[in-house]
């Protein structure tokens, strides 16, 4: 085994498993190593990279192997350590790397840390623990249900009052850091500092709560089912809310994600509702039919649907048509993305930029039958980047700029999202490669020039418009055609025309130039 590539984990493709419910070698009803070692060329035709075994140590098994007491040993139940050896040095032979889930911030009470810390108060070991003067005091329950101790300082949790936290963080993404507790006999409730954490368990947690103490009945949310066209992960162990974007489809609505992550508050601009993915779910497959609690009670459907390829010239264009009171909702994708909802029929137009080496031509080779090309305007592509930046300062190429990025490896990128037409761009410059920061992938060139402008990355691919308007160094790259493909069965819709109409308007073409593109 090679350990040299230091960023294998970022392409690697993991298979996690529980040593006890994968393979029994002995015929005794329990999973072992000698029972997982006969199973490895099935990860490798598989195409796994790693095995990530949960805890398999030695564990008196109260928190599934989680409460360990002792580091150094396997599970009898899994068989020894000359069997783990044996599976180890096959897993390499395969070309197989193994991850141990290794627990540190807490041991079984059964751990020889442990009692020799409990027998005396001057142990090595004491420091490891929290200790207090009774067993319920600084105690909580955390979202798989355990018990644990705190440290609360004396003098704060008198202030507060007694018993104090009785709950720290849920099996709630986002929302998980909820801290619930009671202070002498009074609800206390802190909700976590991110707002769609805040939002989504005050919802879940907290309303119920309160209703049920001010003797109303049960909310009553307004609710829809809706099809969901993309695949979405999702964590294991943990109730997901996931906001998404309703759109009326030729079968009924249509459920697009619109963004994930406790800090995205501008996804509740574009939401209109959100779904639930169950705790034992590890994603919602593309087409499950399901329901979607709605923020508001009554559901506008868009007048006018855009799905896919993001450019800021496109708020350009829709301002006359928002001021003339259409509802118009953008959602991006990626340009892959849109042409396959405009197969669909989940949209009026997906704008697209893709360039097909073989005819040398943009957009028109990726159409298929019932979508026509309605063409919009040029754009540049390039390299963006810190100006000063003496890595980038003076090059006038984006292939040298790439160059120089991937001979310094302390210089991160910010890359694309899958499906997006930059993302393509990005891939022919890197080859390969695969820089820090590589997936990172945010679906919007603004997110690309915050990302660089805000240190977070050094360099990205961005066009010229929002790097410019960023303040940061460009290098271009080419010129591309961010057109439109509409589907041909909504082309007399009112909404449409009116976006026809304002695309070719003196008015648009006079702002996109001002801003930087070269109407078509």
């Amino acid at each position: 085994m090679t350990t040299s590539d230091g960023l294998w984990h970022k392409d690697a493709v993991f298979y996690e498993l529980h040593v006890r419910a994968f393979k029994d070698g002995n015929d005794d009803g329990i999973g072992d190593f000698a029972g997982l070692t006969s199973q490895l060329d099935y990860f490798k035709e598989l195409g796994v990279d790693c095995l990530w075994l949960l805890p398999f140590f030695k564990s008196p098994l109260r928190d599934d192997g989680y409460d360990v007491s002792d580091y150094r040993a396997i599970h009898p139940d899994y068989g020894t350590m000359a069997d783990f050896e044996k599976f180890l040095e096959a897993a390499h032979a395969r070309g197989l790397r193994v991850v141990a889930d290794l627990v540190m911030n807490h041991t079984s009470d059964q751990h020889a840390w442990f009692q020799a810390a409990r027998r005396s108060p001057d142990s090595p070991f004491r420091h490891y623990y929290v200790w207090s003067d009774d067993d319920q005091t600084y105690r909580y329950r955390d979202a798989s249900g355990d018990t644990m101790p705190i440290h609360v300082d004396d003098d704060f949790a008198k202030s507060v009052g007694l018993p104090g936290i009785i709950a720290h963080g849920v099996a709630l993404k986002p929302g998980k850091p909820l801290c619930l507790a009671v202070c002498d006999g009074k609800p206390v409730v802190i909700l976590p500092g991110f707002p769609t954490s805040a939002m989504f368990t005050f919802h879940d947690m907290i309303v119920p709560v309160l209703r049920r103490m001010a003797g109303l009945p049960p909310r009553s949310d307004a609710k829809v089912t809706a099809k969901v066209p993309v695949r979405i992960a999702s964590e294991l162990g943990r109730t997901e809310f996931v906001m998404v974007s309703l759109v009326e489809g030729d079968r009924g609505l249509i459920a697009y994600p619109s963004g994930k992550g406790s800090g995205a508050i501008t996804s509740f601009a574009q939401a209109d509702g959100f779904l639930r993915i169950d705790a034992l779910a590890d994603q919602m497959p593309a087409g499950t039919e399901a329901e979607v609690t709605l923020f508001t009670p009554h559901v506008r459907v868009p007048d006018l649907m855009i799905v896919g390829s993001h450019c800021t010239g496109l708020d350009l264009v829709i301002a006359p048509l928002a001021r003339a009171g259409l509802l118009v909702r953008s959602i991006a994708v990626g340009s892959l993305g849109g042409l396959a909802a405009a197969k669909r029929g989940e949209c009026d137009f997906a704008p697209i930029h893709l360039f097909d080496d073989t005819t040398e031509s943009y957009n028109v080779p990726f159409l298929a039958d019932g979508l026509e090309l309605v063409p919009g305007w040029r754009r540049m592509q390039g390299v963006v980047f810190r100006a000063g930046d003496a890595r980038f300062e003076g090059l006038t190429t984006a292939q040298d700029a790439v160059r120089a990025a991937l001979a310094d490896p302390s210089c991160i990128m910010v890359n694309r999202n899958q499906g997006a037409g930059t993302r393509i761009l990005i891939g022919r410059l890197l080859g390969g490669a695969r820089p820090e920061g590589y997936w990172n992938q945010p679906r919007s060139h603004n997110a690309v020039a915050a990302a660089v402008a805000q240190h977070r990355a050094d360099w990205g691919m961005t066009i010229a418009p929002v790097a410019h308007a960023a303040g940061l160094g460009f290098i271009p790259l080419a010129e591309e055609h961010y057109d439109f493909a509409l589907v041909r069965a909504r082309k007399l819709r009112p909404a449409v025309q009116a976006f026809l109409e304002a695309l070719a308007s003196e008015e648009s073409r006079a702002a996109l130039a001002q801003a930087g593109f070269r109407p078509a």
